[in-house]
């Protein structure tokens, strides 16, 4: 972390600002509007407010006019496929853990 202004490329850039920078240049696309495959190429907030379906059906219509316009774009006779949404979705999916005490019965 950099407690005082650093010159960077002839310019004064403060730490909040360099923090900034470093952010945009990692991630180029802002995190609401990145689409992840894990969940159909969609938002996590399409899917969290349940507008993904919606947006599925909408870019299924997209590409099918897409084919009747340009069939020869397409190297197929079969529509496109849409991913589908997991019911669930993880980053790190936890370890399941052991279930302690199985196969014991409680004594009577």
């Amino acid at each position: 972390m950099h407690h005082t202004s650093r010159a960077r490329e002839d310019h004064i850039i403060a730490p909040d600002q360099e923090k900034r920078i470093h952010m945009v240049s990692q991630n180029p696309v802002p995190p609401e509007k990145h689409r992840h495959s894990g969940i159909g190429l969609n938002t996590p907030a399409d899917v969290h407010y349940g507008l993904a379906e919606a947006k599925a059906v909408a870019r299924a219509a997209t590409l099918e006019a897409a084919r009747a316009r340009f069939p020869e774009r397409f190297s197929t006779t079969q529509a496109p496929k849409i991913l589908s949404i997991p019911e669930t979705a993880w980053i790190n999916k936890p370890a399941a853990k052991p279930i302690e005490n199985e196969g014991l019965e409680l004594a009577a």
